[in-house]
């Protein structure tokens, strides 16, 4: 049997609420469908807080690269060392005007919590609009046709934009 290598990590029953430094959230963590740890974000500007579900496993020693590219290396848990190993092979950013950071486990936890918030939102205004995106919008943007999707709209909206991709269709 072939070992499945490529992870998946996605939240699950994301909570969010306003804390004392913006908003706070807590969800479940999961890898390839397995839930292997509930996070915790309290909004108070300190660290994100994971409580991993292994955490009575014996402790293994792994390598991990800080927000500065400082590679470490600490003990944790195995399903810790397994995301802190996919981090590491992820690049280093430069979109938020820090210069070159690299993602953390709490960046990379935070940002599935906004990608399933956002996510959420989009579904909410596919009730009664459709949405979608052509080559000329930029990331994240898209347009809307104030009507519920149907096969009408669709033909109008490709009969106008041959390229666009309708998100109705896609979330």
């Amino acid at each position: 049997m072939s070992k499945n290598t490529k992870n998946e990590w996605v939240v699950k029953g994301v909570k969010t609420f306003e804390g004392h430094e913006g908003r706070g959230y807590n969800c479940n963590l999961y890898r390839n469908g397995k839930k292997v740890a509930f996070v915790f974000d309290d909004a108070s500007g300190g660290e994100v807080m994971i409580d991993w579900v292994d955490h009575q496993k014996e402790r293994v020693e792994f390598e991990f690269i800080t927000f500065g590219g400082e590679k470490k290396t600490r003990k944790g848990t195995p399903e810790e060392k397994m995301l802190n190993e996919y981090l590491a092979t992820l690049p280093s950013r430069d979109d938020h005007g820090f210069g070159d950071y690299y993602i953390t486990d709490g960046i990379f936890i935070e940002e599935l919590v906004n990608d399933y918030e956002e996510k959420k939102w989009l579904k909410r205004q596919c009730y009664t609009k459709t949405l979608f995106t052509t080559p000329d919008c930029k990331k994240n943007e898209f347009r809307t046709v104030k009507a519920k999707f149907c096969e009408e709209v669709k033909k109008f909206i490709l009969g106008k934009y041959p390229e666009a991709v309708i998100l109705n269709e896609t979330l």
